[in-house]
């Protein structure tokens, strides 16, 4: 699901900047969430915004996950890592949903990361029946490296913005975040 943004400046000489978000344009776009963006693109330019941001996603991701060649985790290892990170006492029935994965699958995963020392798990102090993942040092110093490598792979192509692209990019990505959240939290 995905979703780009096109910025283009009035002196600008360059191609227009197209900006990556996870979510899916057309429902936002049915919804009427998304004032005006139906109206901004035709049918074709709409498609080529979802590509772009679908190619940029990806070349983020797979440069960010060269890291884990040097470790012994898988990619779908490490997507559990990260919800657990965004979620710290985290059960496996919440994971296997935000996994899409089965219950016994998901229970494997997180049996591979606690072998590795990745995460650990731990009875709820407030329901005992509970047993809650949680991230291990091992895990968030992993979930850091892929991190740094990824705001390099973006530093390096963002590096030719301009000043006024430079300004306008952080504010734009933090208001698409938040109606991002707002309309998918509703």
């Amino acid at each position: 699901m995905s979703a780009l943004i096109h910025f283009h400046h009035p002196h600008q000489t360059h191609p227009p900047i197209f900006l990556f978000f996870s979510f899916d344009l057309r429902y936002y776009i049915d919804k009427g969430c998304l004032r005006g963006l139906a109206t901004m693109y035709d049918e074709q330019e709409t498609k080529s915004i979802e590509k772009s941001l679908r190619y940029i996603a990806s070349h983020v991701r797979v440069n960010g996950r060269e890291i884990l060649k040097h470790h012994d985790i898988s990619p779908l290892q490490f997507v559990a890592l990260q919800w657990v990170g965004d979620k710290d006492g985290i059960t496996i029935g919440e994971l296997a949903t935000r996994l899409y994965l089965a219950h016994s699958t998901t229970t494997d995963i997180v049996d591979k990361l606690e072998s590795g020392n990745y995460v650990r798990r731990d009875r709820s102090d407030k329901d005992k029946r509970l047993v809650l993942v949680s991230m291990e040092e091992k895990g968030r110093e992993i979930i850091q490296q892929v991190i740094d490598k990824r705001i390099d792979y973006i530093a390096k192509i963002t590096a030719n913005l301009d000043e006024a692209e430079r300004k306008i990019l952080p504010a734009a990505l933090e208001h698409v975040l938040r109606e991002s959240e707002r309309i998918t939290y509703e």
